[in-house]
């Protein structure tokens, strides 16, 4: 076995266990409802939240639905179900919704805030404003209704009003990273540097998050300047590594002469930096240099980096390298210590496949099956057959049933799904008659 396979489980283990971080109200709304994430852990609430991240929406809906029926905060289902209705353009639902609520408790802020938001992102600003202009002026309230009359402006495209209404916001100290954030889309578009400064000051203002960063990265990107977005990107991973925006973005930047220049300096000055690593793997990967992207991870992992990202890039590479079965090994110690992450899960089953070894199969759609169930996912029918076949390798009928079963669950009855199950109780009769006393059937002792 290549000795490249200690250090490959070396940096899987030096990744810590836990998927990527889920979005809040805060990041969805953009600033506006405050954050609300699910204290508890139920298959409800784990299944509602990977729907939002995964933005189906529609589906979300229902989900938050049925962790309300489980217990989940009433105060957070009710926001969550009505941005993911408006997310999914059922936009009446949703408006009966929050009046719905709004007729429960006309003096809540939260009812009046989220109303004013679901009117702002439906197209209604002037409902949306007047909602906003009589909410209180202060606090975390105060700053969302800041936002929600700006944008409100904006969408209107009165210019003298945004201008007047963000220097009041300004005097009553109500600017936080979101403020900025949504103070910057109004020159955006122009590229105006107004934009840039209001971004700075978004990266600097208090609730910064990885939302700002992106931004920041998107309009740098627009500006043509890859240095600066180089620096900034990893300024952005080393704060908010589970952020595949990011590193994408940094990504794009390095691998043009001037990011890469960057990075390079970067390097030279701090070789042993997990993030400046990672982003080099990132563009080796992109330009088929294997061994080098290799070389970068293993740094990147003794570094201390722990996304699922890294672990799935350290996989490619080392199967880039012909070394799949130590492929296999850093991407199955990876789905471990991330057993939530699907993505990362499938590149194990596909590995197991192309070395087709059955055990390695079954095990890895197992692994794959937890993280569908846990992120209201589906493993597809295509794997669920080659697990039953991997099954029937190692003489497991009921474990081909099963996967079987969950192939015909697809509703798409195929020649191969029915020749398995055949196969599958052949073999459960030839074992449990081997397995049958030699008692003459009574059941007694010979």
């Amino acid at each position: 076995m290549s000795d490249l396979l200690p250090l490959a489980l070396a940096a899987v283990a030096l990744l810590v266990s836990g998927g990527a971080r889920a979005a809040d109200l805060l990041e969805v709304t953009d600033g506006v409802l405050g954050r609300g994430e699910v204290v508890g852990d139920t298959p409800v609430e784990v299944r509602a939240r990977a729907l939002v991240d995964r933005g189906e929406w529609e589906r979300a809906a229902a989900a938050w639905s049925d962790a309300g029926q489980e217990g989940v905060d009433p105060e957070l289902v009710r926001a969550w179900r009505i941005v993911s209705l408006a997310r999914s353009q059922q936009w009446q639902l949703a408006r009966l919704e929050a009046l719905a609520a709004l007729a429960a408790d006309a003096g809540d802020d939260q009812h009046r805030l989220l109303f004013a938001w679901l009117m702002c992102a439906g197209g209604a600003d002037r409902t949306a404003y007047k909602v906003a202009a009589g909410l209180p002026q202060q606090g975390e309230v105060g700053r969302a209704a800041a936002v929600l009359e700006l944008r409100s402006w904006r969408n209107r495209e009165r210019k003298g009003r945004v201008r007047r209404a963000r220097r009041r916001i300004l005097a009553e100290g109500q600017a936080d990273a979101w403020f900025w954030l949504e103070s910057s889309r109004g020159h955006f578009q122009a590229l105006e540097p107004e934009a840039l400064d209001d971004m700075e000051r978004a990266l600097r203002a208090p609730g910064t998050s990885g939302a700002h960063v992106t931004a920041m990265l998107q309009l740098r990107l627009a500006l043509g300047d890859d240095a600066e977005v180089v620096r900034t990107g990893l300024a952005g991973m080393d704060r908010f590594e589970d952020s595949g925006d990011i590193a994408s973005l940094a990504a794009q930047a390095a691998a043009r002469p001037a990011g890469a220049a960057t990075l390079d300096k970067v390097l030279q000055v701090e070789p042993e930096r997990g993030a400046a690593r990672e982003l080099r793997a990132m563009v080796r990967m992109d330009t088929d240099d294997a061994a080098g992207a290799l070389d970068d991870l293993l740094a990147a992992g003794r570094a201390g980096r722990e996304s699922p990202r890294l672990v799935a890039m350290l996989g490619a590479s080392l199967a880039q390298l012909g070394k799949r079965r130590e492929a296999l090994a850093a991407l199955s110690g990876g789905a471990k210590l991330h057993p939530r992450d699907v993505e990362l899960a499938r590149q194990r089953f596909a590995m197991a496949q192309e070395l087709d070894e059955p055990q390695a199969v079954l095990d890895a759609a197992v692994a794959w099956q937890d993280a569908a169930d846990a992120a209201a996912d589906t493993v597809p029918q295509p794997a669920a057959l080659a697990a039953a076949q991997a099954a029937l390798g190692l003489r497991d009928p009921g474990a081909a049933l099963t996967w079987v079963d969950r192939a015909l669950s697809f509703g798409r009855d195929q020649p191969e799904t029915q020749d398995l199950r055949s196969r599958a109780l052949q073999l459960q009769s030839k074992l449990r008659a081997g397995a049958a006393p030699c008692d003459g059937g009574d059941g007694s002792p010979p």
